[in-house]
């Protein structure tokens, strides 16, 4: 399993304020990037993925709100469930 290395940062650092008016802010900025982008890459459907895929593949499941950010919410419900129920969309999609 890889580290978590965003419990080494700050989040109160990360506003738009410290970004904009800061060279050291937006250093701090990408230097998370850098080491959590790996992590996000790497993150694989947990049982809680599994679950919800299994509750929308029984037609229990009629939305999923969520952050998102490593793309496996929306995403893997969908690949999980083989049903043939409407499919869940994502109303934003993370570029990365």
């Amino acid at each position: 399993m890889l580290p978590i290395p965003w419990a080494r940062f700050d989040a109160r650092e990360f506003t738009y304020q410290n970004f904009v008016e800061s060279v050291e802010g937006r250093r701090r900025y990408w230097q998370l990037g850098r080491e959590t982008y790996p992590v996000i890459r790497a993150a694989a459907p947990n049982a809680g993925h599994q679950a919800l895929a299994e509750l929308h593949r029984l037609g229990r499941l009629d939305c999923c709100i969520t952050q998102n950010i490593d793309d496996l919410s929306v995403g893997n419900i969908k690949a999980l469930s083989s049903s043939r129920r409407p499919p869940l969309r994502a109303a934003h999609t993370n570029p990365l």
